[in-house]
């Protein structure tokens, strides 16, 4: 039997896809916000959560190579190998995503704030065109993101439904009791 993954995992895996689904709600909703101030006040919020999955993204690489967790025997290795790739991918896109929201914006001429406690640095100078490229980056990155996390949710539902092994398990260990 394959042992839960230890609880700072598990929180800043749902932590995550949290911050996600907030990011999505916001980034679709800000394009029909008429008031000014509405839409600076989401936008610094949408801005800050994103730089968030950054940060997490980044400290569960370093957890994960600190402390890397054994995959499951039972598991096929070409599974686990696929499994490797789609993290790598989620992990990649989790980073990028934000990244290319920030260029975007201070090509735009705007800054990005931090949860209002200062700007970040401009990371090139305004250019409409170049600012144009990025936003078309930073809504297909974002499309590529949600596609999969759909994957990983399918694989996991896939592993628990129809293999009924304990692969979902290890990330919701209230699955066992059940």
């Amino acid at each position: 039997m394959m042992s839960a993954y230890p609880a700072p995992r598990r929180a800043l895996h749902w932590l995550t896809l949290a911050l996600l689904a907030a990011l999505y709600a916001m980034g679709w909703v800000l394009e029909d916000v008429e008031s000014a101030a509405t839409r600076k006040l989401l936008m610094t919020a949408h801005q800050s959560l994103g730089l968030l999955v950054v940060i997490l993204a980044l400290v569960r690489l370093a957890a994960a190579w600190r402390m890397p967790f054994r995959p499951a025997d039972e598991i096929a290795s070409w599974m686990e190998r696929l499994a490797g790739l789609t993290h790598a991918a989620l992990y990649l896109l989790m980073i990028a995503l934000p990244v290319s929201g920030w260029a975007y914006t201070t090509i735009k001429g705007g800054s990005v704030n931090f949860f209002w406690l200062g700007k970040l640095p401009h990371l090139f100078g305004e250019d409409d065109n170049l600012a144009d490229s990025f936003f078309e980056a930073h809504e297909l990155i974002g499309i590529a993101l949600l596609a999969l996390v759909a994957l990983h949710a399918a694989a996991a539902l896939f592993h628990h439904l129809v293999l009924r092994d304990a692969v979902l398990a290890r990330m919701l260990p209230i699955l066992r009791r059940a």
